[in-house]
């Protein structure tokens, strides 16, 4: 999962919680963690969704995009090593348009 939606989803299960949506919170952390097929990030959006509901009503409410930042670190650190996932999701197909004007003749050609 890209980190672009993984912050997303984590500011929408905030708002979520704010109004009291725990039913959407369950189905953005289901998508995300579905889309994503890594068992990681549904354990991290479980803990998240656990720690927001147990902090409402209390007086640490007001600390839950302090939360989503250490939650967004640790998914960080978790994917430091996870270099070069971009090309196995595509199939293996490594650079798709590196060699795309080695069929037309172009690139070095002497001719010209």
């Amino acid at each position: 999962m890209e980190i672009f939606s993984f912050i997303i989803s984590m500011f929408v299960m905030m708002v979520a919680s704010q109004y009291g949506l725990y039913w959407l919170m369950i189905i953005v952390a289901g998508v995300a963690a579905f889309m994503s097929k890594e068992k990681k990030v549904l354990i991290i959006f479980v803990i998240y969704i656990a720690i927001l509901y147990f902090i409402k009503g209390t007086a640490y409410e007001s600390y839950g995009i302090y939360v989503a930042a250490v939650i967004i670190v640790v998914y960080l650190i978790l994917n430091k090593g996870d270099s070069g996932g971009e090309e196995e999701a595509l199939g293996g197909m490594g650079d798709q348009y590196g060699d795309l004007l080695k069929g037309l003749g172009g690139g070095g050609g002497g001719g010209m």
